[in-house]
């Protein structure tokens, strides 16, 4: 895990590989590998904080192609926000879907 070297991005029954656009800091593999270990236990959860602009949603997609998540929820405060946030998770070396539900505050 603490190597950032390429990771496969595709479903288990389809052999593709890419190589992430972007290589992550030593402190942002620190954290992803944290999560990951994390996740990796039956039955857990798990909240990644740090503060802004410091990668998270980087690290976010790191840790779903770590795991090879199907499905990853990812919360965000506000609609301009969910949009930064698709669009990172639609790069290349992301998931292939993504699904940004809009939900505003009268």
């Amino acid at each position: 895990m603490g190597d950032d070297g390429p990771v496969n991005t595709a479903p288990a029954d389809a052999p593709v590989s890419h190589v992430p656009a972007w290589p992550l800091f030593p402190d942002q593999v620190r954290g992803r590998d944290a999560v990951v270990r994390h996740l990796r236990r039956p039955g857990t959860r798990a909240q990644y904080i740090s503060a802004t602009g410091t990668g998270k949603t980087l690290v976010a997609i790191r840790v779903a192609l770590a795991l090879r998540a199907r499905l990853t929820l990812v919360v965000v405060p506000t609609l301009d926000l969910a949009a930064q946030t698709a669009l990172a998770w639609r790069l290349p070396a992301s998931h292939d879907h993504c699904v940004v539900d809009g939900y505003g505050r009268p």
